[in-house]
């Protein structure tokens, strides 16, 4: 079996996949372990199979798996290089829409996710009913008899699915997606009938504010340029039908003429460059992890620094009889 990935959603969601496919595998394999003349390793299996055929667990394993079924593509886009912002916006807002509309249906969707669940534990052995110390005794003193479907939607699903619905709309607000306020820029957005003046020039004096500094010019005349720009670009877009207009930042950069429009083109090829996920910090993990492995653990940040180099700039030659006098030259000589 995987590991459970703990930043990974997709290897994550296999996973929980894997391990639901595999349990009654797991619980054969275990309770063969429980025949076993040693009686930790039997005593541990026993406690095993007890764990895995508790009826939470089942639940809460056939909602994770359901939940993630609706955010695996999100995170499949997510992992793509060449995503940008726009996208990752629009394709957030969906998965969200998604698990709002599965909290309002919770009746409906958390009744089949029960069925399924039954049938699994039935499989396995068990038996789907409320845990003892949840039953509420009433004025009679008798315990009360509440619904298993009922208890398990109250106390597993609808708290997972608004966890994850909080999460996501936390991670990806409306703030930290237009934090930027470079969307303004996209044909879309600047050629659309409902985008007024006002908003343009909101959004535009943000852009000054955050970007102005890295352009060689004062703040007052890349405002100024930038509205001039921004005037020409937007009628341009205007007359092209819509659908002739880039679908995505990429597509816009090459389209905008750097002569004609130098600011523009600056700031799209800043917004094209903008992370909509961890995804890039990730790769960099993965690639420093085949230069300093288990074997190097112990080397310098000199020399991790140094092959960091080699394995980025693989186009520039290096002079091996240099590298060998230089090692010649030093104190220490050791291959």
């Amino acid at each position: 079996m995987p590991k459970l990935c703990e930043t990974r959603f997709i290897e994550r969601h296999d996973t929980y996949l894997m391990f639901r496919d595999k349990l009654p595998d797991i619980i054969q394999v275990l309770q063969e372990i429980m025949e076993w003349k040693e009686a930790k390793a039997a005593s541990d299996a026993q406690a095993l199979i007890l764990s895995l055929t508790n009826p939470s667990f089942i639940v809460t394993l056939a909602c994770m798996c359901d939940i993630f079924s609706t955010t695996l593509p999100l995170a499949n886009m997510l992992q793509k290089p060449s995503l940008d912002v726009v996208s990752a916006s629009d394709h957030v807002k969906d998965v969200i829409n998604t698990l709002d509309e599965k909290r309002r249906q919770a009746d409906e969707v958390f009744g089949v996710l029960f069925m399924e669940s039954q049938e699994m534990l039935e499989k396995l052995g068990g038996e789907m009913k409320v845990p003892p110390r949840v039953f509420r005794r009433g004025r009679s003193g008798h315990p009360g008899n509440e619904n298993p479907e009922t208890y398990f939607r109250q106390a597993i699903f609808i708290p997972i699915l608004d966890s994850i619905c909080e999460d996501i709309k936390e991670r990806f607000s409306k703030d930290t997606l237009d934090a930027y306020g470079l969307t303004v820029l996209l044909p879309k957005v600047v050629a659309s009938p409902s985008l007024t003046p006002t908003q343009r020039d909101d959004q535009t004096r943000a852009i000054v504010t955050k970007y102005w500094d890295l352009f060689s010019t004062s703040e007052r005349s890349f405002q100024q340029t930038l509205l001039g720009e921004l005037n020409l670009w937007q009628r341009k877009w205007v007359r092209s039908a819509s659908s002739d207009l880039p679908k995505d930042v990429a597509a816009t950069a090459e389209a905008c003429d750097a002569t004609m429009f130098p600011v523009i083109n600056g700031l799209l090829r800043i917004l094209a460059s903008l992370p909509s996920s961890t995804c890039s910090a990730e790769r960099s993990f993965s690639t420093l992890k085949r230069l300093k492995t288990y074997l190097r653990n112990t080397m310098t940040g000199d020399r991790l620094t140094g092959l960091a180099l080699l394995n980025i700039h693989r186009d520039i030659i290096v002079n091996t009889q240099n590298v060998l006098e230089r090692f010649l030259k030093g104190p220490r000589r050791m291959v």
